[in-house]
C-alpha cells in the first residue's frame, strides 16, 4: 500500500480550563480538532490510495506502520484505549480484493486518536468521499473530540453542542464533455470550498456561473460556505485555424493571354483563400487570341472568361486561348531568358524580337523592340508582371 507522510507541525500544548465534548474545525488544509489554528490532520485521495498529514507531535496512532487508516464506524461506536487501532482500516478504496476503507458516495464516521500534552483524546468525524477512480475527493462534514484525556466518545455523539449548519454545493460542467469538475459535496458553515474546473482536450475553461451569473473567472474557485450553491464551469470549444487554398493558373498556349485573380501582388505570393470562400479567376487574351475556357485536369470547367467558384481545395486550372489571326509574328523560342533585379526586368533573346510587359491588372507599363540581344526595363513597383517576348509570353515576379 502507498503511504504519505508529512511531518510538518510543531508540537501542540494547549490545555483546557473545562471538559467535555467539543466541536473542531473543518479547514481548507485538513482538521482543526481543537481550534486553534492548526491542522492535526489531513487527508485526501490520489487515484485509489490515500495520502493522509498529521502533526507527528500529536501522534494519532501507535505504531504508524501497523495503522494506515480508519474503516467506516456505525454510529455509536465507542472510540477510545479499549479499540483494537492496529490495523483498524486500509487505505485502499478498490482493487487488491478488499473491502473499500471509504465507500463512495456515503457519509461515515471514523475515529480519531491524538495525543497532546495531557494525554490521548479521542474523537471522531465525518466524511464522504466524492469521484471516481483517479479523481477522489474527501469532503469532511463535521468533528468532534473529548477534551478530557483518556476519555472514549461515541462516534456521532456532540454532548449536547448544536450540530453546525451544513450546506451542499453541487457542481457541474457546461458543455458536460468540455471538463471535469471536483470540489462538490458537504461542508460545514463557515468552511473554506474550492471547486476546480480542468478543460478537456479542445475546450478552454471560461468561467464559473451561478443562476446564470458570473461568480468568478478562475478556475480554481475558493468561498466560505455560508449556503446552497449550484455552480456551473463553463467551458468553450476551441476554434480551429480555417483551412485555406490556393489556386494555380497557367494559360494554354503561354502567348494567347494571362489570368488575373489568382495572385497577391503586394506580397508577391500566391492568395491564400479560406475554404468557402467565393474566387474570381479572369482570363485575358493578347492581341490575336481569343479566350475558349477554363479546364482543370483536362476537363472543361467554364467557358466564361470570368469564372466564378467556391473554393474547397486546391485547384490548378488552365486558360485556353485559340489563335484568332492563325499569324505569328515571330518566334523567339529558343535562347529566351527573363530576370529580374532592383525593380528592373532583363530580357535576352534574338535581335529584333518585340518585348511588350504588362501588370497584373493587363495595363502595358513597357515596350520595345530589342536593338541587339539584351534590354533592361524599369518596372514601377514590385509584384507580378507579364512579359510577351514575340510569340511567347512568361510570368515573372519582380522585386525592389
Amino acid at each position: 500500500m502507498k503511504k504519505v507522510f508529512l511531518l510538518v507541525i510543531a508540537m501542540l500544548a494547549t490545555m483546557w480550563a473545562s471538559a467535555g465534548i467539543v466541536q473542531g474545525t473543518v479547514r481548507s488544509n485538513g482538521l482543526d480538532f481543537n481550534n486553534d489554528g492548526t491542522c492535526e490532520f489531513s487527508w485526501t485521495y490520489d487515484n485509489t490510495y490515500l495520502t493522509y498529514d498529521y502533526d507527528s507531535q500529536c501522534n494519532i496512532w501507535g505504531d504508524e506502520d501497523a495503522w494506515d487508516a480508519p474503516k467506516p464506524l456505525a454510529e455509536g461506536t465507542s472510540i477510545g484505549s479499549s479499540a483494537n487501532w492496529s490495523g483498524y482500516g486500509d487505505c485502499s478504496i478498490v482493487g487488491f480484493g478488499e473491502t473499500p476503507a471509504i465507500p463512495v458516495g456515503q457519509n461515515v464516521y471514523i475515529g480519531f486518536r491524538i495525543k497532546y500534552s495531557d494525554g490521548l483524546h479521542y474523537g471522531w468525524a465525518r466524511v464522504s468521499v466524492s469521484g471516481s477512480s483517479n479523481n477522489y475527493t474527501a469532503n469532511w462534514q463535521a468533528i468532534y473530540y473529548e477534551t478530557t484525556p483518556n476519555t472514549s466518545i461515541n462516534a456521532g455523539s456532540t454532548g449536547g453542542v448544536t450540530p453546525p449548519t451544513q450546506y451542499t454545493i453541487a457542481v457541474s460542467a457546461n458543455p458536460s464533455n468540455g471538463g471535469n469538475v471536483t470540489g462538490g459535496g458537504i461542508y460545514t458553515q463557515g468552511t473554506s470550498v474550492t471547486v476546480s474546473a480542468t478543460a478537456n482536450s479542445g475546450y478552454t475553461f471560461t468561467n464559473w456561473t451561478e443562476n446564470g451569473n458570473v461568480v468568478s473567472t478562475n478556475a480554481s474557485y475558493t468561498f466560505s460556505a455560508t449556503a446552497n450553491r449550484t455552480l456551473v464551469a463553463n467551458f468553450q470549444q476551441n476554434s480551429t485555424p480555417t483551412d485555406t487554398y490556393t489556386v494555380i493558373t497557367y494559360s494554354n498556349p503561354s502567348n494567347g493571354g494571362y489570368t488575373v485573380g489568382e495572385w497577391d501582388g503586394d506580397n508577391n505570393t500566391y492568395i491564400q483563400f479560406p475554404a468557402g470562400s467565393t474566387v474570381t479567376l479572369e482570363a485575358v487574351p493578347y492581341t490575336g487570341y481569343t479566350f475558349t475556357s477554363w479546364t482543370e485536369n483536362g476537363t472543361v470547367v467554364s467557358t466564361s472568361a470570368v469564372y466564378t467558384f467556391t473554393i474547397n481545395s486546391n485547384r490548378v486550372l488552365y486558360a485556353n486561348f485559340s489563335n484568332s489571326t492563325f499569324a505569328i509574328e515571330e518566334n523567339v523560342e529558343n535562347d529566351l531568358t527573363i530576370s529580374s533585379e532592383n525593380l528592373l526586368v532583363t530580357v535576352r533573346c534574338e535581335d529584333g524580337a518585340n518585348v511588350a510587359i504588362y501588370d497584373i491588372n493587363g495595363r502595358m507599363v513597357a515596350s520595345e523592340k530589342l536593338n541587339g540581344t539584351e534590354s533592361r526595363f524599369a518596372m514601377p513597383s514590385a509584384g507580378l508582371y507579364i512579359v510577351r517576348v514575340g510569340a511567347q509570353t512568361r510570368k515573372i515576379v519582380v522585386t525592389e
